[in-house]
């Protein structure tokens, strides 16, 4: 027990060799990192003014109580208001962000924001002026179908064109899956000298086609390497599938 009244546990060693005097209070023995300056007390920092010593935590950092000029009370670590770091409760950072006109709309976790994060950096390409702010890709995806209730994808109309209101549309996610590999540019696949859409290399592989269309996606449209790796446990005779195709056409076209 120290003469403070505090207890505190000491190493049996550290008491012998007289390194330990005390619980911290006393400047005879080691103290913790900032209780020798005990005369920040009354001392402005900002708008902060500090009351009173909160005590030691962590790695022996000293937090003291604050006043801020709004009325406010905040526990600050010394080292923030010696650096600068802690320079209010928080509301001059509040207030600095509404004096430079940003929108605050409160919409940062919904999925709108979120499709609006990726498509601003999107590399692929442009975004245009009107939509560099969020509050203007908002108010046009409202005012053109989107609705948070449904799976709906930002689809571009041109491939090459940029993200701009006369370019992109929002559909549903199939009709989405079906533009984007029936373009006119990408009319069919071609495999062993066999071109055809994607729905049909589907059916005759026995698989459904959004799952051929995913595993398109990650392979580059790439339909052997999209056959390498099995489907619902089985691999898919790619070869045997074409050969079957080409015999069947050419019977038909016998008949």
């Amino acid at each position: 027990r120290c003469e403070c009244g505090k207890e505190t546990v000491v190493q049996r060693g550290s008491l012998i060799r007289g390194a330990t005097r005390s619980c911290g209070c006393s400047s005879g023995g080691r103290r913790p990192k900032g209780t020798a300056d005990m005369n920040i007390i009354g001392k402005r920092f900002g708008r902060l003014v500090v009351t009173a010593f909160d005590g030691i935590r962590g790695r022996r950092v000293s937090y003291w109580k604050c006043r801020c000029d709004c009325g406010n009370e905040k526990v600050v670590a010394r080292s923030s208001l010696t650096s600068g770091r802690a320079l209010s409760c928080g509301c001059l950072k509040s207030e600095n962000r509404g004096n430079r006109g940003n929108t605050i709309h409160g919409e940062r976790k919904t999925r709108l924001y979120q499709r609006w994060q990726r498509i601003k950096h999107d590399k692929r390409a442009k975004l245009c002026e009107e939509w560099k702010e969020f509050v203007g890709f908002r108010d046009w995806s409202m005012a053109n179908g989107y609705s948070p209730e449904q799976p709906l994808i930002l689809h571009r109309k041109s491939p090459n064109g940029d993200y701009e209101p006369a370019n992109c549309e929002w559909i549903p996610r199939r009709e989405y899956f079906e533009k984007a590999y029936h373009r006119p540019d990408i009319l069919g696949l071609e495999y062993g000298g066999l071109t055809l859409k994607i729905t049909e290399w589907a059916r005759l592989l026995g698989i459904r086609k959004h799952t051929l269309y995913s595993r398109l996606y990650a392979c580059g449209k790439d339909l052997g390497r999209a056959c390498q790796k099995p489907f619902n446990g089985k691999f898919a005779d790619l070869d045997a599938v074409v050969a079957a195709k080409k015999k069947h056409l050419a019977e038909s076209l016998q008949n």
